[in-house]
């Protein structure tokens, strides 16, 4: 349960990014196949300095995309620390992908000092890219490898009752 908990936050963490990149540029997330191109389009036209108002994240809008990058890295990074203090129940398939989050999140989404030009945020695109094939890695190992814990484990509190058949 604590694994499916800690997974979760990290995948939620890359989703709520990507989302929040998608509804800046006015594009439909559910409608989105998330290639390179579209990546690259869709930070074309999200301003760098415009502020973010992610209701997923906060109740207050984040100053820039810089701020909002800042505090996604910073929740992402705590939430894989957590997963990795859960060793003993994490598959090392799993810890591939959630390397890759690591990396790109660490490397290429903190601006906490320093700020890219005033144009777009076309400097995510690798990044998101990247993001976005390691947190498809992810779902995939996970769903794999976990699926037996989540019948016997996650639901089994969850009573489940017979049709009304009157």
């Amino acid at each position: 349960m604590q694994l499916q908990l800690k997974v979760g936050e990290i995948k939620n963490q890359v989703k709520f990014l990507v989302t929040e990149i998608y509804k800046d540029a006015k594009r439909d997330i559910k409608k989105a196949i998330f290639t390179k191109e579209e990546i690259g389009e869709v930070c074309s036209i999200v301003k760098s300095y415009s502020p973010v108002n992610s209701v997923m994240d906060s109740h207050l809008p984040f100053e820039d995309c810089y701020a909002f990058l800042t505090f996604k890295t910073k929740k992402t990074k705590r939430s894989i620390s957590e997963i990795i203090t859960l060793n003993e129940g994490l598959d090392s398939d799993l810890i591939l992908p959630i390397s890759e989050i690591d990396k790109w999140t660490s490397m290429y989404m903190s601006y906490e000092n320093d700020k890219i030009g005033d144009g777009t945020i076309e400097f995510l695109i690798e990044p998101i890219h990247h993001l976005r094939e390691a947190l498809a890695e992810l779902n995939n190992i996970y769903d794999e490898k976990y699926k037996i814990y989540k019948e016997k484990i996650l639901y089994k509190d969850i009573p489940i009752h017979a049709p009304n058949t009157i």
